[in-house]
């Protein structure tokens, strides 16, 4: 009777597990995609155009998903490779995907800061919440991968569980 519901249990794991294979590759082609799509109004309005903080957020939000999503989409492919390797992929994947995010909301911010005209108050008002609320986003992105399960993921997909179990 054990091994049955283990037995589903398992079915229930690997289905779940391509799944999320799937969505992955989809991510990385809907970004190839997007930026064959965006390349030349790219050039001209950012490349061609005066620079300021606005030109480099934009870049630093926009170029490091080509690291951390093709890594996940390695990280899927190949998920009996070494503890140490998952883990540190995994580490990389995440820390990307929180700089993504920082320089996602950079943007906002400085959107926001131009729809309040220039407003000095408000830019310090800004300035204040950002580095307020940045600190908190590993956190809460490392919390919300636990609580998810999905911060265990190395320790579930790799072969060597043991040597996983200090770190978790």
């Amino acid at each position: 009777m054990a091994d049955m519901n283990l037995d589903a249990q398992l079915v229930v794991y690997a289905r779940q597990s391509q799944a999320v294979v799937y969505l992955t590759v989809v991510s990385l082609t809907v970004l190839v995609y997007d930026y064959c799509l965006t390349f030349n109004r790219e050039v001209r309005l950012v490349w061609k155009s005066n620079w300021g903080i606005g030109n480099i957020t934009f870049l630093l939000a926009r170029y490091p998903t080509f690291v951390d999503v093709p890594l996940a989409v390695w990280l899927h492919r190949h998920p009996y490779s070494s503890p140490g390797k998952c883990l540190a992929i995994y580490t990389t994947t995440t820390w990307f995907t929180v700089f993504g995010i920082a320089m996602a909301d950079g943007i906002l911010y400085l959107r926001t800061y131009a729809l309040y005209h220039g407003d000095k108050k408000f830019l310090v008002f800004l300035i204040l919440l950002y580095v307020a609320c940045f600190p908190l986003l590993p956190h809460w992105i490392f919390r919300a991968a636990v609580i998810l399960g999905c911060g265990h993921y190395c320790y579930r997909h790799c072969s060597n569980f043991r040597a996983l179990d200090a770190i978790w």
